[in-house]
């Protein structure tokens, strides 16, 4: 209704033009006035704004496009003197120490003078050469964010978000925790970046990749591979159990499409082996 009143000469408008003309500068003059509150005074009487009762059909807001940048380095992390090993480092006084999950460490190499930050990804203490920074920017269509997104609910319950994995983390004891119970992302090892979902907190920091995944020992895993979906749990032991359904053969793996089922077991000297059996044809040859 307003469209183009702006342009109008006065002299040039209408009746009609001219009362919605006078109802956009009452609107912008109210709500000028509610933006300063210390215009807000009529005379000796006293009389203020119904503000409840403000019709405004005229008020448009712009917000300006605007970046907001955020840069964790070296300067705000621990020094270890060691690599994280087992999840522990050493420290300058030269004893180990148990690093936390939710701090990120600095190593400088000797060798190289370079320095490393290392974090716990959830799975694994992971090292990042270039340091960390996320970007928060206005778009036309919204907001976009660059970097790692972090959701913090009412109950202490987090989730994160990066660009390959949905981490969520439950409250533990009434306090955030630091290890995800469920997580939802791809492979980026693999070069189809093949989906994953894990599945449980696991223990301790050990980690074995006999299904094909880094995993801690304790969790679970549905994972698409190449020729079809595997579905384990790795034990307490580290020892790991897993279906893998195979849809085609590959020339990595050229077995024939079917069901198979591997579990990992210690033989007389101490090792591990694995043991795959071919469910579907063990099946067929009983049925003939």
């Amino acid at each position: 209704m307003y469209d183009g009143l702006d342009r109008i000469p006065i002299k040039n408008m209408s009746f009609k033009q001219l009362r919605e003309r006078v109802q956009v500068l009452q609107d912008r003059y109210d709500t000028l006035i509610r933006r300063y509150p210390e215009l807000n005074n009529y005379g000796a009487s006293g009389e203020k704004i119904d503000w409840a009762n403000i019709v405004a059909p005229f008020l448009r807001a712009t917000v300006n496009r605007f970046i907001i940048k955020a840069v964790v380095d070296s300067s705000s992390a621990e020094r270890i003197y060691t690599r994280p090993e087992n999840g522990a480092a050493l420290n300058e006084d030269g004893e180990y120490f148990t690093l936390s999950h939710s701090l990120i460490y600095k190593y400088i190499d000797e060798d190289t003078d370079e320095t490393e930050l290392w974090y716990w990804n959830g799975n694994e203490w992971k090292s990042s050469p270039g340091g960390f920074s996320s970007l928060f920017t206005q778009t036309p269509a919204g907001f976009q964010l660059s970097g790692t997104l972090e959701l913090q609910t009412d109950t202490n319950g987090r989730v994160t978000v990066t660009d390959s994995f949905i981490k969520m983390y439950p409250e533990v004891d009434g306090a955030p925790s630091y290890i995800p119970k469920l997580q939802i992302g791809y492979d980026d090892k693999s070069d189809n970046r093949n989906p994953v979902i894990i599945l449980g907190q696991g223990s301790g920091d050990e980690v074995t990749e006999s299904i094909g995944y880094p995993l801690r020992f304790g969790q679970a895993i549905v994972h698409k591979t190449a020729a079809g979906l595997t579905l384990g749990a790795v034990g307490d032991t580290g020892l790991c159990r897993w279906i893998e359904i195979k849809a085609q053969a590959t020339p990595d793996d050229p077995r024939e499409p079917g069901l198979y089922y591997s579990y990992e077991r210690e033989n007389e000297e101490g090792e591990r082996e694995v043991i795959t059996r071919a469910i579907a044809a063990e099946e067929e040859q009983k049925g003939e």
